[in-house]
């Protein structure tokens, strides 16, 4: 591009007039022919790059501008054009300029591979030319943003050398510019800061550096460096920075002030930029931050009116969506939870910032909870009064309904005016309706500046309790519960959480969130400081509710072990049945772990422990009867354990064909009535007679169970039998006992 200023442009006649001299008309013709074409594809390209550049906001990103329509249509010409124009290679000295031209053509289009080869092309073909160390900028460049960020690293360290050493300050500044763009984009500040620090020394354009130093600001906020932020932001005005600039370097300078707590030295700042016409176009966001500031001062009331005067005038801009959010704020810290919720529904439907429209939302969530959770408790006392006063129902009652009916006949008569209301204006004289309008006007402004007023709730009619007043605190206790943890977690207002905690232990002291309670009242203490009451709560918690999972979390406060919740005795015990079942000591296991059964029939190892009996009467002491008992004990009383599915097939087949056998004795007492001799009595009695072999071709119809699972426990976890089953009964006694249950 310096050769088409420089070279092309001045010295135009003398290239011409030279050539025809020297060569004659044809090579004329060819020069003419590859001038033009340079010429056209470079002043194209030069308007299509502008275009593409001015669109570019951001000066630290390795995000290029997608290119659209007409520039996208120029780079593919200039392509096409430059493509032909390398034809004359042999005869042209500027091959480079072209070669340079389409790489960055393709690196527009965001076509990095294609660009990187041109790149490399120029600066291996033409090692002598004046273009390879812009070239190798472009080559690293295009590396970058193909992720070969160690490459790309490489080369712009050669370049940054090379260009110091010939005093090439536009490619110097470009090379740290995308260093610490890569530096930004993995979050690597500190480099990004230093490398900042070294553009600016090294760069002469005032302009720039101006624009850098702001961006040096905002890398230390950043990283909470919030000092040397100011100082940079100071620093910017020392260049020579564009209006806007100017603008935002004082305007972030003071909002930094107020992170520092200089409150009354950021209002300064504000009121400051508002004072000064050039800034005129910026006002709504020096408005925003006055209003901002004094909310900052304790300044309540002033801000409101700012905040609420910025709402008004700027209406429908992102500043006025912020200053609805910040009014909500201000509610919230006023205690006016209602106004708040209001607010913050306006503020998450407007055109603010992401940012401040995933805050609204997160507030109206927990707004609409502390509404719903506040008109529970109202509705639960009140019934409670019921349940105290019957006649109190009845009042409420007939007085709801003489305020709906008053409500209704007000509501008839506005419906009435407004359409009287509207005929008188389509009656109006029409030289008055401006008039008119501007008196609407002025009546919409005045409401807009009044403090949003609060929602009309819905009222609903009185009801008649449905349930006992025992269950009413106990939805109260949870309500309140909810409602003080809200306050602590959610709305940062401590001493109202407080409040509705000590409230649920005076007021509903059987209440099932009592030592959940506790635990929120200790938890308050402590940030209050107060460790003593915090670590007492905390022992009342630990000692007396160790049935609760809150139990571990006061543990936890106090260092303590944790607690083995949902302890249940049976696992003990089986572990101990089991020891004498892989003992071989068969009748003794049996005892036990029918034992398990009758003391513990509601733990999980009730029914495993009938299962394992029944396996064990049947693989091992083959007493069959005994197993079907225990295995119908399971059917019937554990269901849906695993273990009745895995006994019902195999007792199914055996009850039909012990059904079998009575059906057969039945038939066989039928016959042997009077008539029948002693030889038709032994012959019947012998075909009933089950024989070993039907009892083994029985035992194959049954499908076969699983033997047990052993979980054994560690032997520290083992506990000492208890004396009842050191002479155990006789399993078959135990057995019979449990048919007769």
């Amino acid at each position: 591009m310096k050769r088409i200023t420089g070279i092309l442009r001045q010295n135009l006649t003398v290239l011409a007039v030279a050539s025809l001299w020297l060569t004659g008309c044809s090579m004329w013709s060819n020069f003419t022919t590859y001038f033009n074409l340079y010429y056209n594809a470079s002043e194209k390209f030069t308007a299509a790059e502008k275009q593409l550049l001015e669109q570019k906001k951001e000066l630290f990103t390795l995000q290029e501008v997608k290119t659209t329509g007409t520039a996208n249509q120029s780079f593919t010409s200039v392509i096409e054009k430059l493509s032909r124009l390398l034809q004359f290679k042999s005869q042209s000295a500027y091959v480079d300029d072209a070669l340079l031209m389409i790489g960055k053509c393709f690196f527009y289009q965001q076509d990095y591979q294609k660009a990187s080869r041109k790149f490399a092309e120029l600066v291996t073909t033409f090692p002598e030319s004046e273009l390879v160390l812009e070239s190798k900028l472009w080559l690293g460049k295009a590396n970058f943003r193909l992720k070969n960020f160690e490459e790309g690293n490489k080369i712009f360290e050669e370049v940054k050398t090379a260009a110091e050493a010939e005093d090439e300050n536009s490619i110097l500044v470009n090379a740290y510019v995308e260093q610490i763009s890569y530096y930004i984009s993995i979050e690597n500040y500190n480099d990004a800061i230093s490398n900042i620090i070294k553009l600016t020394e090294v760069s002469e354009d005032d302009q720039k550096n101006a624009l850098v130093t702001f961006e040096l600001g905002k890398l230390y906020l950043k990283i909470e460096q919030h000092e040397e932020a100011a100082k940079a932001f100071v620093k910017v005005l020392e260049y020579s920075p564009d209006y806007k600039t100017e603008f935002d370097a004082r305007l972030e300078y003071g909002k930094v002030q107020r992170e520092l707590d200089k409150h009354e030295q950021a209002l300064v700042v504000f009121e400051d930029l508002k004072s000064e016409s050039l800034f005129n176009d910026f006002l709504d966001q020096t408005d925003l931050n006055i209003g901002l500031s004094l909310m900052n001062l304790n300044r309540l009331e002033e801000a409101f009116k700012q905040l609420t005067y910025v709402d008004t005038t700027y209406k429908g801009t992102p500043t006025s969506g912020i200053a609805v959010f910040h009014l909500g704020e201000l509610m919230e810290k006023s205690g006016d939870l209602d106004s708040s919720f209001q607010y913050y529904k306006l503020a998450s439907s407007s055109t603010a910032p992401q940012e401040y429209l995933d805050k609204a939302k997160k507030k109206v969530l927990v707004l609409s909870k502390y509404t719903t959770l506040d008109e529970s408790i109202k509705n639960y006392y009140k019934q409670l009064v019921y349940i105290d006063d019957p006649e109190r129902f009845i009042q409420d009652s007939l007085k709801f309904a003489e305020e709906q009916a008053r409500l209704d006949s007000a509501a008839a008569e506005d419906s009435l005016a407004i359409r009287n209301d509207e005929q008188s204006q389509l009656l109006a004289d029409a030289s008055q309706e401006g008039e008119r309008m501007g008196e609407r006007q002025q009546q919409r402004n005045i409401q807009r500046n009044t403090p949003i007023q609060k929602p009309e709730i819905k009222r609903l009619p009185p009801v008649r309790p449905k349930i006992s007043a025992d269950s009413l605190h106990g939805l109260v206790s949870k309500a309140e519960y909810e409602l003080g943890g809200l306050y602590f977690t959610d709305l940062h207002m401590p001493d109202s959480a407080y409040k509705y905690y000590s409230h649920i232990l005076t007021e509903h002291k059987n209440s099932p969130y009592k030592a959940r309670t506790l635990f929120a009242l200790g938890s308050y203490y402590l940030t209050m400081a107060d460790k003593v009451k915090a670590d007492s709560l905390f022992e009342i918690v630990y000692s007396q509710f160790q049935n609760e999972s809150i139990a571990n979390a006061a543990a936890a406060q106090l260092n303590k072990p944790l607690i083995k919740l949902n302890y249940d005795p049976a696992e003990e015990l089986y572990t101990l049945a089991e020891k004498d079942m892989l003992a071989d000591k068969d009748s003794q296991a049996i005892v036990q772990f029918l034992d398990i059964f009758r003391s513990y029939p509601k733990s999980s190892f009730a029914p495993k422990a009938l299962y394992t009996s029944g396996w064990l009467m049947e693989n091992r002491i083959r007493n069959m009867d005994s197993a079907a008992v225990l295995y119908d004990s399971i059917v019937k009383k554990y269901p849906s354990s695993p273990y009745a599915s895995a006994v019902r097939g195999k007792l199914d087949v055996y009850q039909a064909e012990q059904k079998k056998v009575l059906d057969s004795l039945k038939a066989l007492a039928e016959m042997n009535k009077p008539k029948t001799g002693e030889d038709s009595v032994r012959t019947a009695a012998d075909s009933s007679i089950v024989s070993p072999q039907d009892v083994m071709e029985q035992e194959e119809q049954m499908p076969e169970l699983p033997a047990p699972v052993y979980s054994p426990l560690p032997n520290d976890s083992l506990r000492t039998r208890s004396p009842e089953l050191t002479n155990p009964e006789n399993p078959d006694t135990l057995v019979r006992k449990l048919r007769r249950k």
